[in-house]
C-alpha cells in the first residue's frame, strides 16, 4: 500500500503547492541501470510539459547529478522499487549508494528525494536519511476503504459489521486487496469470495504469502466475465513488466475497441493507471505470464509486438537523436521483448541503425556494469548486435 497510501498523496500536494514532483520506478533486467533511471527521469519530465526540467536533466553526466540538479531546483523525486537497487547485504549498488548518501548529507537547499521500497536498506547507510516504516493502516480506515466501494445503503448486508475484523485481518489490511474487495463485494457475496466465518485471525502482522494467496483468487473472480477482446488484450500485455505509454497498450490491443477494453479492466482492478501510464496487476501479469510461456507461438508474438514498438525508437535514431538516457530505456526493452520473442535478427537491424549509440554507451569507453543482471543483459545485447 506504499504507492496509495504515501507517494500518491505526496505527488497530489506537491502538484496543489506548485513544487515540481517526478516519481520513478528502478527498472528491471536493465542494461545500463545508470542511464535508464536518467530516461526515466526525462521520461516523466517531459510527459508532465516540465522541459526546462527534462533539459537538464538530459545535459547530466549520471542519474546521481540529474537528482542534485532537481533538488538544486527545489523539486521532489520519488524512486519507488528502490529495493532493486539493493544488493544481497541490503546495500545500494554502487557507485550508486555512495552518490545519494551524498545527497543526503549535503546541506539543505531545496528539494527532496524520497527512496520506496519494500525492504529495508542496510542500517549504517540509511544513517543520514530520515527513515520511516509504513504499518498496515488501522482496522477503522481498512473497513473504510472496503465500504468506499459499496453503496452507503448496501454497507451492512454487502459487508456485516459482525465480519469485518476478521476480512482486515485475513487481507492483512492491504489497501489494494482492500479496494478490490470492495468492488467485488458489489456483485459477490462475502461468502462466496472469501468462504463462511472463520476463527478471528491473529493481530497483524499477517503471513504475505497468504495475504497474496487470498488476492490471487479475488483477482481471478474480478477477471470473470471479461470480454473476449479484454482479456486477450490483458493476456498480451502481461509480457511486459514496466509502466508504459498509451502508444504501447494500442500497439498491443490494435486501435477498434482498445479505449473500451482498458476501461474494462480498469474498473475490475485487473489494470492500473499512474500517471497516464499502463501497468497489468503485478499477481495478475506473473499469474498469465506462466500461461502463456505455455503457448510457444503467443509468447513470442506478444514479445515480438512490444520489441518492435520500442525497436522503432532505435530505427528513428538517426534522425531524431533523441537523448542517451530515453535511448538506453528503448534498447534495454526492445531487448528483452525481441529476445524472448526470438526476433533477433530485428534486434540486429534495430541496434545497427543506433550504431553510433551503441558503442558510445557500451563500447570499450562506457560505464561497467555493477550488478549480474546488468552484465548478462549487455552480454546478450552485444552478442546480437556483434553477429
Amino acid at each position: 500500500g506504499k504507492s496509495d497510501r504515501l507517494v500518491r498523496p505526496l505527488m497530489a500536494r506537491a502538484g496543489r503547492a506548485g513544487i515540481p514532483a517526478v516519481h520513478i520506478d528502478v527498472p528491471l533486467e536493465a542494461v545500463d541501470i545508470d542511464q535508464e533511471l536518467r530516461g526515466a527521469l526525462v521520461s516523466e519530465l517531459q510527459f508532465d510539459d516540465n522541459a526546462e526540467l527534462a533539459e537538464a536533466v538530459e545535459s547530466s553526466p549520471s542519474f546521481a547529478t540529474a537528482v542534485h540538479q532537481l533538488m538544486d531546483r527545489g523539486a521532489l523525486v520519488v524512486i519507488d522499487e528502490f529495493q532493486r537497487l539493493l544488493g544481497a547485504d541490503s546495500h545500494p549498488i554502487e557507485p550508486l549508494g555512495a552518490q545519494l548518501e551524498k545527497l543526503a548529507r549535503r546541506p539543505f537547499e531545496g528539494g527532496c528525494i524520497w527512496l520506496v521500497a519494500n525492504r529495508a536498506p542496510e542500517a549504517i547507510w540509511t544513517e543520514p536519511f530520515y527513515t520511516c516504516q509504513l504499518d498496515a493502516p488501522a482496522e477503522e480506515v481498512a473497513v473504510r476503504i472496503i465500504l468506499e466501494n459499496i453503496p452507503t445503503d448496501h454497507h451492512e448486508d454487502r459487508f456485516p459489521a459482525s465480519r469485518r475484523t476478521e476480512v482486515v485481518r485475513r487481507l492483512g489490511a492491504n489497501p489494494r486487496v482492500l479496494r478490490l474487495l470492495g468492488y467485488l463485494l458489489r456483485t459477490y457475496d462475502l461468502d462466496e469470495l472469501l468462504g463462511p466465518p472463520g476463527d478471528l485471525p491473529p493481530a497483524m502482522p499477517f503471513a504475505p504469502v497468504l495475504v497474496e494467496d487470498v488476492e490471487r483468487s479475488l483477482l481471478a473472480k474480478a477477471e470473470e466475465g471479461v470480454s473476449d477482446g479484454a482479456h486477450r488484450l490483458l493476456v498480451n500485455l502481461s509480457v511486459v513488466q514496466d509502466w508504459v505509454e498509451w502508444d504501447l497498450v494500442e500497439a498491443i490491443g490494435g486501435p477498434d475497441a482498445v479505449k473500451d477494453w482498458t476501461r474494462e479492466l480498469r474498473d475490475r482492478y485487473l489494470l492500473e493507471v499512474r500517471g497516464g501510464r499502463y501497468r497489468v496487476h503485478p499477481v495478475v501479469r506473473e499469474t498469465h505470464g506462466v500461461r502463456l510461456r505455455d503457448d510457444n507461438q503467443a509468447w513470442k508474438s506478444a514479445n515480438r509486438t512490444a520489441g518492435e514498438w520500442f525497436a522503432r525508437q532505435l530505427f528513428a535514431a538517426a534522425k531524431s537523436r533523441p537523448s542517451a538516457a530515453r535511448l538506453a530505456i528503448a534498447t534495454s526493452r526492445a531487448r528483452s521483448h525481441l529476445v524472448e520473442a526470438e526476433a533477433t535478427d530485428v534486434l540486429a537491424n534495430a541496434l545497427r541503425a543506433a550504431k553510433e549509440f551503441i558503442e558510445a554507451l557500451y563500447g570499450w569507453a562506457g560505464r561497467r556494469a555493477v550488478t549480474a543482471v546488468e552484465r548478462d543483459a549487455r552480454i546478450s545485447l552485444l552478442e546480437v548486435y556483434l553477429e
